[in-house]
């Protein structure tokens, strides 16, 4: 397994990401596991989380691809390709840019995961069956961050239906839009400075 330092980078395309490290698959793939218990997430379905987080909020400004965690984070390497798993089923990918460790708390996180905006895409929900399918070596769905061979990630992009990118990469969308029950009262204060 590879981990590598957080560091400062400028965006680079998949293709582009692919191309320096001379591979046919990414570096790693890891599976991230999303809680129903967080406050952006509770009561969401799966087709809710993928249309409003992952299609809208993930994507837009002021701070595109920015997905901040709590606790732990991820360990990895730029070029990782993250699957999101909600309710017991992968719904979403998006390869990793690069990790960000905070000195002090920001609005209750410890850090930020930035995600190759051109990269995020929701597709139809992908059982633990279709897992082990392509991951024999894989035991199922659990709070853990599970770590796939990414030999076999050609296999599992093969047989993805349904696949949806968002549509605003480059535009700028109105605040108004934002859903602010997915963010911390200081995130939403932030906010309103663009409105």
């Amino acid at each position: 397994m590879t981990f590598c330092e957080p560091v400062m980078v400028r965006r680079r395309s998949p293709r582009a990401i692919e191309r320096q490290i001379g591979g046919s698959h990414p570096p790693a793939v890891r599976i991230l596991p999303m809680s129903s218990s967080e406050p952006g997430f509770r009561s969401k379905n799966f087709e809710k989380i993928q249309r409003s987080f992952f299609l809208q909020r993930l994507p837009a400004p002021p701070k595109p691809g920015r997905w901040l965690f709590r606790k732990a984070g991820l360990h990895a390497c730029r070029g990782t390709v993250v699957l999101f798993q909600y309710e017991a089923r992968i719904i979403a990918s998006a390869t990793l840019d690069r990790v960000e460790r905070f000195d002090r708390s920001e609005s209750g996180c410890s850090g930020a995961l930035y995600f190759d905006v051109g990269s995020i895409r929701v597709f139809d929900p992908v059982s633990a069956s279709q897992i082990k399918s392509i991951w024999p070596a894989f035991t199922g769905f659990s709070h853990a961050k599970h770590n796939l061979n990414p030999a076999r990630y050609a296999a599992f992009e093969r047989q993805l239906t349904g696949i949806k990118r968002p549509t605003q990469l480059n535009s700028r969308v109105p605040p108004a839009s934002w859903d602010c029950q997915y963010r911390t009262a200081r995130r939403c204060a932030d906010m309103e400075h663009l409105a």
